[in-house]
C-alpha cells in the first residue's frame, strides 16, 4: 500500500525532484498561490462589509430609524 492518502493532492515527490520542477512550473505556482491569497483577501474584505450593513441594519432596526419598503412599491415602476 503506498504511504499517500490521495496522489492528486500529495505533491512531495515533485517537488524534491529538481529535474521535473523547470522554472515555469515555479512561476506558475507562484502565481496560483498569489492568486488564491488575493481570493481569500477579497472574500475576507467582502465579510467585513457585509459585517458592518448588518450591524447598521440592527442600529437602525433598534433605533426605530429603519426605513423598510414593501414589493408593490419597488416594483411599481
Amino acid at each position: 500500500m503506498s504511504k499517500r492518502k490521495n496522489k492528486y493532492l500529495d505533491f512531495s515527490d515533485y517537488f524534491n525532484d529538481e529535474e521535473k520542477v523547470s522554472k515555469e512550473d515555479k512561476s506558475i505556482i507562484e502565481l496560483e498561490t498569489l492568486l488564491i491569497g488575493k481570493k481569500i483577501k477579497e472574500k475576507n474584505i467582502e465579510d467585513e462589509y457585509d459585517l458592518k450593513i448588518y450591524k447598521e441594519y440592527l442600529k437602525q432596526k433598534e433605533e426605530g430609524t429603519l426605513k423598510t419598503y414593501s414589493h408593490k412599491e419597488v416594483w411599481k415602476e
